[in-house]
Protein backbone atom coordinates (compact mmCIF):
# COMPACT_ATOMS: atom_id res chain seq x y z
CA UNK A 1 0.00 0.00 0.00
CA UNK A 2 1.65 3.42 -0.84
CA UNK A 3 2.54 5.93 1.54
CA UNK A 4 -0.30 8.98 1.62
CA UNK A 5 0.24 12.21 1.23
CA UNK A 6 0.29 14.33 4.82
CA UNK A 7 -0.12 17.44 2.78
CA UNK A 8 0.90 20.50 4.76
CA UNK A 9 2.62 18.06 7.23
CA UNK A 10 4.55 16.72 4.52
CA UNK A 11 5.43 19.88 3.19
CA UNK A 12 6.52 21.97 6.36
CA UNK A 13 8.68 19.59 8.66
CA UNK A 14 12.02 19.19 8.42
CA UNK A 15 13.29 16.24 6.24
CA UNK A 16 16.64 14.61 7.32
CA UNK A 17 16.18 11.29 6.92
CA UNK A 18 17.23 9.60 2.94
CA UNK A 19 14.30 7.07 2.86
CA UNK A 20 11.84 9.04 4.87
CA UNK A 21 12.27 11.85 2.15
CA UNK A 22 11.63 9.38 -0.50
CA UNK A 23 8.41 8.03 0.34
CA UNK A 24 7.15 11.39 0.93
CA UNK A 25 8.19 12.89 -2.13
CA UNK A 26 7.14 9.25 -4.06
CA UNK A 27 3.56 10.32 -2.21
CA UNK A 28 3.61 14.11 -3.34
CA UNK A 29 4.29 13.05 -6.91
CA UNK A 30 1.85 11.27 -6.83
CA UNK A 31 -0.91 13.89 -5.82
CA UNK A 32 0.30 15.72 -9.17
CA UNK A 33 -0.67 12.44 -11.45
CA UNK A 34 -4.38 11.17 -10.86
CA UNK A 35 -4.44 8.98 -14.15
CA UNK A 36 -0.86 7.47 -13.10
CA UNK A 37 -0.12 3.89 -11.54
CA UNK A 38 1.74 4.29 -8.14
CA UNK A 39 3.63 0.98 -8.85
CA UNK A 40 5.36 2.53 -11.92
CA UNK A 41 6.82 5.22 -9.90
CA UNK A 42 10.26 4.18 -8.42
CA UNK A 43 13.20 6.26 -7.23
CA UNK A 44 14.70 5.80 -10.93
CA UNK A 45 11.75 7.12 -12.94
CA UNK A 46 12.50 10.23 -14.83
CA UNK A 47 9.72 12.21 -13.03
CA UNK A 48 9.72 15.04 -15.99
CA UNK A 49 10.35 12.97 -19.34
CA UNK A 50 7.87 10.12 -18.53
CA UNK A 51 4.95 12.85 -17.55
CA UNK A 52 4.93 12.57 -13.85
CA UNK A 53 5.73 16.10 -12.98
CA UNK A 54 5.92 18.92 -15.35
CA UNK A 55 7.63 22.57 -15.23
CA UNK A 56 4.48 24.30 -13.58
CA UNK A 57 4.96 21.90 -10.56
CA UNK A 58 8.78 22.83 -10.01
CA UNK A 59 8.41 26.03 -7.62
CA UNK A 60 6.56 23.78 -5.02
CA UNK A 61 8.56 21.17 -5.00
CA UNK A 62 11.57 23.50 -4.28
CA UNK A 63 9.49 25.19 -1.31
CA UNK A 64 8.60 22.04 0.04
CA UNK A 65 12.74 21.10 -0.28
CA UNK A 66 13.33 24.42 1.40
CA UNK A 67 11.51 23.36 4.37
CA UNK A 68 12.79 20.09 4.53
CA UNK A 69 16.30 21.21 4.44
CA UNK A 70 15.98 23.66 6.86
CA UNK A 71 17.37 26.50 4.06
CA UNK A 72 16.92 27.81 1.03
CA UNK A 73 18.14 26.16 -2.40
CA UNK A 74 20.28 28.55 -4.57
CA UNK A 75 18.01 28.73 -7.89
CA UNK A 76 21.05 29.91 -9.81
CA UNK A 77 22.67 26.45 -8.42
CA UNK A 78 20.09 24.25 -10.03
CA UNK A 79 20.75 21.85 -13.21
CA UNK A 80 19.02 20.63 -15.82
CA UNK A 81 19.59 16.90 -14.15
CA UNK A 82 18.40 17.96 -10.39
CA UNK A 83 14.89 16.90 -10.29
CA UNK A 84 15.10 14.05 -12.42
CA UNK A 85 14.28 11.29 -10.10
CA UNK A 86 13.55 10.76 -6.82
CA UNK A 87 16.98 9.69 -5.98
CA UNK A 88 18.62 12.32 -7.35
CA UNK A 89 16.36 14.80 -5.81
CA UNK A 90 16.96 13.28 -2.42
CA UNK A 91 20.87 13.08 -3.01
CA UNK A 92 20.63 16.74 -4.36
CA UNK A 93 18.44 18.67 -1.63
CA UNK A 94 18.49 16.62 1.23
CA UNK A 95 21.29 14.56 2.13
CA UNK A 96 23.70 17.44 0.59
CA UNK A 97 21.54 19.62 3.05
CA UNK A 98 23.13 17.31 6.14
CA UNK A 99 26.44 17.70 5.14
CA UNK A 100 28.21 20.71 6.34
CA UNK A 101 29.56 23.10 3.39
CA UNK A 102 27.65 20.51 0.45
CA UNK A 103 24.27 22.45 1.07
CA UNK A 104 22.77 23.80 -2.75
Amino acid sequence: MPLEYQGSQTHSARMTDPAQARANLRAWILTKNDEADPRELSDQTPLLVAGWLRSIHLPELILMLERWRGEPVDVTDLGPGDFRDVETIVSRFVISAREPGTGS
